[in-house]
């Protein structure tokens, strides 16, 4: 016992009840702790698996206004894509990913590549094949890129959109079937975080698909209102098919398909 203990008991007690604890530092000050704003990783150091994780490509919304100010309204959509390119979450590439991916997906550089030919239905937001139950990497995604290719389709037609628009005050059926050979880009700043069961959404806005497509001059040429008017790469429209390769070439959104 001190002498401090012997003559001054309370004041000692004091000094003890005082001295300031070691606290835990914020994330990331740890030895073994990731980064700000790193991606969580295992006990090895490589991304976790998890499972579950729904790839979707579709429609913002099934309309969009047209370069003479139309409304068009989709009823059915198809898209054959070459494949699909997820980038890696920031700080990861593939010499870190120690398990398999779900097929037909592989790792290339630092992209998780599903290939195809992958057949969309951009109206209902299905796949073939199926890309509702994969085996990706977890971490924060923010960039989607995908090759709109005719050489993958049977028929060439890479884009199939089946519409509805006004012409002189008549509804009529304008058919979209064009040989789009292009890429589409999903982004989102601020990223989706995938865990087992996610959603990773690319969504195509049709405003900024149609916004400058002369949709309804072009149909007005090849039938009349009321009938279905076919647009393809026979019909003597390339402005169609020209606006819509250079609109596909604007960022479109990624979300992670979460409503709230």
């Amino acid at each position: 016992m001190s002498i401090l203990d012997a003559r001054f008991p309370l004041l000692a007690l004091a000094f003890a009840c005082t001295a300031p604890a070691l606290l835990p530092g914020p994330a990331g000050s740890g030895p073994n702790d990731p980064e700000p704003g790193e991606d969580p990783v295992t006990e090895t150091g490589n991304p976790k698996r998890v499972t579950g994780v729904t790839v979707e490509v579709g429609f913002t919304s099934p309309t969009g206004v047209e370069a003479s100010g139309a409304v068009v309204t989709a009823s059915a959509g198809t898209a054959v894509l070459r494949d699909i390119e997820l980038d890696l979450p920031s700080g990861q590439d593939c010499t870190k990913i120690d398990f398999e991916l779900s097929e037909p997906a592989r790792c290339i550089d630092d992209a998780i590549v599903i290939e195809g030919p992958l057949v969309i239905d951009l109206y209902n937001r299905t796949s073939q094949p199926d890309l509702s139950n994969l085996a990706l990497p977890e971490g924060t995604y923010r960039r989607i890129d995908m090759r709109f290719d005719p050489d993958s389709a049977p028929d060439e037609v890479s884009l199939r959109l089946l519409t509805e628009v006004s012409i002189d005050d008549v509804p009529t059926m304008v058919e979209l079937a064009l040989e789009i050979n292009e890429d589409a880009r999903f982004e989102s700043p601020n990223g989706i975080f995938v865990s087992d069961s996610s959603a990773l959404l690319a969504l195509l806005d049709l405003d900024v698909i149609l916004a400058d497509t002369p949709l309804v001059d072009c149909a007005s040429t090849l039938g009349s209102p009321g009938s279905t008017i076919t647009i393809d790469d026979d019909s003597n429209c390339r402005d169609v098919e020209e606006a819509i390769s250079d609109a596909l070439k604007e960022s479109f959104d990624l979300d992670d398909g979460d409503d709230d």
